[in-house]
């Protein structure tokens, strides 16, 4: 093997980047090398396929992997949102400093998450405002002659 890519080097550097016979470049290159070239072919990937991480083997519904679905577009939702995040991305670095975006992309998470709280406490006091609390007759009338009782007596005590 490398023998085969010294000799693509030097032939490289020889012809410059305008290789005038890119097949017979290949066949020298399979020839002097022990790893043969690699077809891809559908029974080659099936084969290979254990070597795929889990979280990118296709999901039920489908047609394949999630990194070709998205980039053949079956999805359009989903490969667009995707081509648009890279993207911004992608002109966010070019125009500001790593730093800076990463910094401003945890600021929009906070932010996010902060809505997200108080959504939910919105929420939360809205179904206790909306919970019957209504008191029972009996325990009204118990604390209403108790609090008219305390009252009476602090009536009486100030009129002696």
């Amino acid at each position: 093997m490398g023998d085969a890519l010294k000799n693509l080097a030097d032939r490289v550097e020889a012809y410059g980047t305008n290789i005038p016979n890119a097949s017979a470049l290949l066949e020298n290159l399979v020839k002097h090398s022990s790893v043969g070239v690699f077809e891809a072919t559908l029974e080659n990937i099936a084969t290979c396929g254990e070597l795929v991480p889990s979280f990118l083997k296709s999901v039920p519904g489908t047609s394949g992997n999630l990194i070709n679905d998205l980039i053949h577009w079956r999805d359009p939702k989903k490969s667009g949102m995707e081509f648009s995040l890279s993207l911004l991305l992608l002109l966010s670095l070019a125009a500001y400093s790593v730093i800076s975006v990463v910094s401003y992309m945890l600021l929009a998470l906070l932010c996010v998450a902060i809505t997200f709280r108080i959504y939910t406490s919105v929420v939360q006091a809205v179904e206790l405002i909306e919970k019957d609390v209504t008191i029972p007759p009996e325990t009204y009338r118990k604390h209403h002659s108790i609090y008219i009782h305390k009252r009476n007596d602090k009536q009486l005590c100030k009129s002696h």
